[in-house]
Formats: C-alpha cells, structure tokens, sequence
C-alpha cells in the first residue's frame, strides 16, 4: 500500500508543477494581452510598437496552446501507464532531439 501512495504523491507533484506552469504562462499572456489592448487603444503615429505587441500577444499564445498540448499528450500517457517519471524525461529528450535536427535541416535546405 505504501507503494501505491508514493505513486500517488508522485503524480500530484507532477501536476502541481505542471499547473504552476500554466498559471506562470497564464499571467504572461495575459500581460501581453494588456500590452496589446493597451497599445491599440492608444493612436501612434506609427504602427510599430502595435505590431511588435500584436506579435507578442500571438507568441504568447502559441506557447500557452503547445503547453496544453504537451500537457494533454502527458497526461494521456500517465493514464495509458507508458509513462515513469524517467520515460517522461526520455520523450522529452526524444522531442528535443527531433526538433534540433528539423531546425539543422532546415538550416541546410535555407543555406543552398
């Protein structure tokens, strides 16, 4: 029994952390969003810092959307029983691994 109560708690601190996580970039989007209305309703003369703040709201966006994604993806494989905490660590150096070569790759295709 006592096993299975380490389990537990090592589950919830995985989720407590990941929540953290989201709340952290919560609170970011959220100030970028502040920028971004705050930006509009004021009249430049030029439209660059609005750009700039438009980008950042979609950036901000984007990563709030990958980190959901990613969450989901880990949660699926918590229930499915794939995941330890170690293969957790093994997909994510995997994930790492497969984006530093598509960025290499693409890096060669841009060069010729």
């Amino acid at each position: 029994m006592d096993l299975y109560m380490q389990e537990v708690e090592k589950r919830r601190n995985t989720t407590d952390a990941l929540r953290r996580v989201t709340i952290r970039r919560d609170a970011m989007l959220r100030d970028a969003m502040q920028r971004y209305a705050m930006c509009r309703d004021t009249i430049h003369r030029d439209a660059m810092p609005r750009d700039a703040m438009r980008r950042d709201a979609m950036h901000w966006d984007a990563m709030r959307r990958d980190a959901m994604r990613r969450n989901t993806m880990r949660q699926d494989a918590i229930r499915r029983g794939a995941i330890g905490r170690d293969a957790i660590g093994r997909d994510a150096m995997r994930r790492d691994a497969m984006r530093r070569e598509s960025m290499h790759r693409n890096a060669m295709l841009s060069m010729q």
